[in-house]
Formats: structure tokens, sequence, C-alpha cells
């Protein structure tokens, strides 16, 4: 029985080629259901106030730049009730992340509002880095 090196070379050839395809392709599968799962983190606890910390709150909404409706609380300040601070809730926190800061602030007199996350106002937006939360404070 003859060996023949050749054909014995090629079906070596593609099933390496076959092997790197497949490894290239499951890198991408997974590279996109990573970004993805990042771009998309959704909504976490729930949207509180500072009236359970013993601040007086009133619960406002308002429109974003992108035209979806944020939700959040404004808490009136004692000693600088002229200075606002917005205090946001972080990686697609809702507003109960940001309460620990807020009645720092509180604490010190000043006047806050804390409003939830774009990923809260609609699970289909995209989390940024900063880029589009950026966008929603200026709204």
């Amino acid at each position: 029985m003859r060996v023949n090196v050749k054909r014995i070379a090629r079906l070596v050839g593609f099933a390496l080629l076959s092997l790197l395809v497949l490894l290239v392709l499951s890198d991408v599968f997974y590279a996109g259901r990573y970004a993805d799962a990042l771009l998309h983190v959704g909504c976490q606890g729930e949207r509180v106030g500072l009236g359970e910390s013993g601040y007086p709150s009133e619960a406002v909404e308002f429109p974003s730049r992108g035209g979806y409706l944020l939700r959040g609380w404004v808490s009136q300040g004692d000693t600088y009730p002229q200075v606002a601070v917005i205090v946001l809730p972080g990686l697609s926190g809702n507003t109960f992340a940001a309460v620990p800061d807020a009645e720092m602030l509180a604490r010190a007199g000043f006047s806050t509002l804390m409003f939830e996350h774009r990923s809260c106002a609609d699970p289909d937006l995209l989390f940024s880095t900063g880029y589009f939360e950026s966008q929603d404070v200026l709204g």
C-alpha cells in the first residue's frame, strides 16, 4: 500500500485551517456576547429618595436629551438651598445607589437631585462609560 504524502499534507492543512476558522468564529461570538452584556446592563435596585433618611424629598420626572423620561428625587437643602448637587447612581443603578452620597450632602445643607440610570428608564438604552450619561445630566 502506497502512502500519498501530498494528500495527507493537504488533509492535515485543511483540518488545521478549519480549526483556526472555528476558533476565530467562537472568539467573535463570545466577544459579541460580552460586549452586549456590557452595553445592556439593565436596571438594578429600587427608586428611593431621601425621605426615608429624614430629608424631605419630592419625586420629579424630566425628559432627557434623547427623548426618554428620567425619574428621580429632589431634596431642598437647609443651609444652601440655592446650591443643588446632582448625585448619580453609577453603573445601571437606580437612585438607591446614590442615597449615601445624597445623605452626606443633605447633612451638609445642600440641595440634591438624584435620578435613575438611563437603563432604568429604558432597558434597550446603551450604557457607556459616561458619554451618554453626561447627555442625561445636561437634559
